[in-house]
């Protein structure tokens, strides 16, 4: 059932922008039900059946804790100023920030195996293939105008507070000539570039590590490999090519000096396939994809000179902006911030949210917020490196544990560019699915290898057996008067 209901949620990822019922301005979707399911199942487990929790010594879990106590201490100012609207936008952010977080505490404190997260990916990784062969087959679709072209969404959460009406979001597209980015089931370009770093971390890194693969099948995985890579590319997103970069600059400086010959080989590759896909695009769109990058890069590199050209609909520039507002918005209040969700009601400085988790965490939620996230992701990358390091040949652990002990430090390095470079994931669902996944796997791999923990039972016995004792107690009594009455009889 457990694996059951994670799996289910890995798959919920791509229906996020789908809701099944609306609740003022939230949209209720499918990861909101099954994650309820899954709390529901793990209080069962643990109040139930009695099944013991346990934490290991970690300094990296502290640090939600403390995000936690910044968002309760956030909540001062809003109560101070007295406006009910912010009040109770707070409470919702507040509310729905704890529902996602509360899945990681729990991948902190209840066991599930590595065994689980490897099915989990394995799922990930067969719908990721479907997934971008749709991506790339929207560009044509786009291009030639066939069925699928767009996708309407119906998640009203994803409108901004009412600016617009969720009957006119559609995907975020830009084109180039008759060249539009590929989005695929995602709501713009750069989710699915994310995405697609996560699928290249799943099938690189085991490869490299020389680790088992989540498939044996060699034809499989290279192509799962060339489609993750062209669709990656396909997207004309910066996230995406500063992900792939720092992820092949850390295997680079991380990994033994006998593993970088499979990395060039893999790079040799990729660029052989990335310059078939921009012939092709060439060909079919009359557009040279990688022109566009050069174009792109140079654009933001020069982009404070005089003679400097910005390519259309650049959101480079966007985001610094983004990034000044917010720490604006940061000055005045710099101690408990301005509360949690409410960088939009500063009304002066015209912005919706941050673009960086960071900045949202630090605005929002002050000094302490900021520091929070600031340590969560850095001491998680120095926890997830000394335990490579350490236990990569530890003959403990089982073929499971090290395959994912290997892809949780680049999952680990792909979070700080996600969180500080490129996006704000503070209260979204695929950071908190991503950091319980890791969460529970140092969990795991502490517990084979070191073997020390707190353990928290709520009940000496578990509710099933005491309720089941209680019963026979009573149905013996009840046994033992009848008796007694019959006697008097």
């Amino acid at each position: 059932m457990l694996q059951f209901l994670i799996i289910l949620l890995f798959i919920s990822f791509f229906f996020s922008v789908f809701q099944i019922f609306q609740i003022g301005t939230y949209g209720v979707t499918p990861t909101d039900l099954i994650l309820l399911l899954f709390f529901l199942y793990i209080l069962k487990k643990v109040i139930w059946d009695g099944v013991e929790v346990k934490i290991v010594k970690e300094v990296t879990f502290l640090f939600v804790f403390l995000l936690i106590v910044s968002m309760l201490f956030s909540g001062i100012v809003p109560l101070i100023n007295g406006e009910p609207e912010q009040i109770i936008q707070y409470i919702k952010s507040s509310i729905h920030f704890l529902y996602l977080v509360s899945f990681a505490f729990v991948c902190i404190l209840y066991p599930i195996s590595a065994k689980i997260w490897k099915n989990a990916i394995r799922t990930w990784l067969i719908l990721g293939l479907i997934v971008n062969i749709f991506g790339i087959y929207q560009i044509f679709a786009r291009a030639y105008d066939l069925p699928l072209a767009w996708l309407k969404f119906t998640n009203v959460s994803l409108t901004l507070r009412g600016s617009y009406d969720i009957e006119d979001y559609t995907q975020l597209s830009l084109s180039f000539g008759n060249f539009y980015r590929a989005t695929s089931i995602f709501h713009e370009p750069s989710a699915l570039a994310g995405f697609n770093i996560y699928i290249i971390i799943f099938l690189l890194i085991p490869y490299i590590q020389r680790t088992k693969q989540f498939f044996r099948s060699k034809v499989f995985n290279f192509l799962m490999f060339v489609v993750s890579i062209i669709t990656l590319f396909l997207t004309f997103s910066l996230t995406g090519l500063l992900g792939l970069l720092v992820i092949l600059g850390a295997i680079i400086l991380i990994e033994k000096k006998k593993r970088i010959k499979r990395l060039a080989i893999i790079v040799f590759s990729g660029i052989t396939f990335l310059i078939i896909a921009d012939i092709i695009a060439e060909k079919y769109f009359e557009i040279s994809v990688m022109e566009l990058f050069q174009q792109r890069v140079s654009s933001i590199i020069s982009h404070k000179a005089p003679d400097a050209v910005t390519i259309v609909g650049e959101s480079f520039i966007t985001r610094l902006e983004s990034a000044d507002k917010t720490i604006k918005i940061w000055r005045e209040s710099p101690f408990l911030g301005v509360g949690l969700g409410l960088t939009a009601y500063q009304k002066k400085y015209e912005i919706h949210f941050s673009d960086y988790t960071f900045l949202s965490a630090l605005a929002e939620m002050g000094i302490l917020g900021g520091l929070a996230i600031l340590g969560l992701f850095f001491s998680l990358l120095i926890t997830t490196l000394k335990l490579y390091k350490r236990n990569n040949q530890e003959e403990k652990i089982t073929g499971d544990q090290k395959l994912l002990l290997g892809i949780i430090l680049y999952l680990a390095i792909f979070q700080i560019i996600l969180n500080f470079v490129t996006s704000n994931l503070l209260i979204n669902f695929v950071l908190w699915l991503t950091l319980g996944m890791i969460f529970s796997i140092i969990s795991d791999i502490k517990l084979k290898t070191e073997g020390e923990a707190y353990i928290i039972s709520l009940f000496q016995n578990p509710l099933k057996i005491q309720l089941k004792t209680a019963l026979a107690y009573i149905k013996a009594n009840s046994k033992l008067i009848r008796t007694r009455k019959s006697k008097i009889l």
